[in-house]
């Protein structure tokens, strides 16, 4: 293969790929705002949409400064993924990238109904649980937009590293994907009391998401001992799985942390009290930002593992080993 036409065809844009990584970032500050109006019982805090009382900006006092304040991040994530859309549209060629660029733009559009609804229909579970599921899911669009708009993308070809890791991997990967995205659920449940609220709802959802969090633990460690070895040939593999491992573990105190915080606070025993405790809230905000970089991480595994076994083997090797090149 001539590699002259190999980089016409597939070359990426750099600033492009920048513009994502920078989106995601922008997400990650959006999904510990909008745990932080849950955390706060801020939801209700502004009764109207999508105005707030009737203004572009109103007082940011008390509940007003959370809710209104994921508002306007949110704003700011929607309006980067229209200039992100636009980008993609004007300049990008790839297929892969233009339709995870269209399904990213439909998500944010979905987003901001359920938002809404959110609110005008005073926060119903489902709708809520809803709304923090998409907003994961959006996210790991970014994620996989990141990598296939990346240079290193299109060096990752099985053909340079025959049989690199075992088939099987992108299997348990994608099984690690769906248990950390069922958590995600699970924990968005659990905070929207939808089993009831009281401390025996709160201890029986808390249960079953132990439980969960056992099971995603043991994917980590079923990954992490398949790619452990894979640093001199696949660096990036060995450094995943690696940092799947050690976030997992911090979760794990930090959901040790929000649940002895929880039992402790307050508001679980008296409806009435004012506000949860503000250890509740940042451990329980920390909790949800660690599982979105752990689903981003178990996504990035994924697709990885998949690029691995595709392609064609009789491709040209001119192409540079995935460790020669940088993101």
């Amino acid at each position: 293969m001539n590699t002259s036409t190999f980089s016409e065809q597939t070359a990426a844009i750099p600033w492009l790929h920048r513009y994502i990584l920078l989106l995601a970032c922008v997400t990650v500050i959006l999904l510990a705002a909008g745990a932080l109006v849950t955390g706060n019982n801020a939801g209700l805090a502004v009764p109207d949409w999508p105005l707030s009382f009737g203004q572009w900006m109103p007082p940011m006092m008390g509940g007003v400064f959370f809710e209104h304040g994921h508002r306007m991040i949110a704003a700011t994530v929607g309006f980067l993924t229209v200039l992100l859309t636009i980008w993609v549209l004007w300049q990008e060629k790839r297929k892969l990238v233009r339709s995870l660029a269209g399904l990213a733009m439909a998500t944010v559009i979905m987003q901001g109904i359920l938002g809404g609804a959110t609110v005008l229909l005073k926060l119903p579970a489902a709708i809520s649980i809803a709304h923090a599921c998409l907003a994961q899911t959006f996210f790991c669009l970014l994620i996989a937009l990141a990598w296939v708009s990346s240079s290193r993308w299109d060096t990752l070809q099985p053909e340079r590293a025959p049989d690199p890791v075992p088939s099987w991997l992108k299997y348990l990967s994608l099984a690690l994907v769906a248990g950390t995205f069922l958590q995600l659920i699970l924990g968005a449940a659990l905070r929207h009391s939808i089993l009831g609220p009281g401390r025996e709802y709160f201890l029986l959802g808390i249960s079953l998401h132990i439980v969960g969090a056992f099971l995603v633990l043991g994917l980590i460690i079923a990954c992490y001992a398949v790619v452990r070895n894979q640093g001199p040939r696949l660096p990036l593999f060995s450094r995943l799985g690696r940092g799947l491992l050690v976030h997992a573990l911090l979760q794990l105190f930090l959901g040790l942390g929000s649940y002895m915080a929880r039992m402790l606070d307050r508001t679980l025993i008296s409806p009435d009290a004012p506000a949860p405790a503000l250890s509740v809230v940042v451990i329980t905000t920390l909790h949800l930002v660690v599982g979105a970089i752990i689903l981003a991480g178990a996504l990035s595994l994924a697709l990885l593992s998949h690029r691995y076994s595709v392609g064609d083997k009789s491709a040209s090797l001119d192409i540079p080993l995935p460790h020669q090149v940088t993101l």
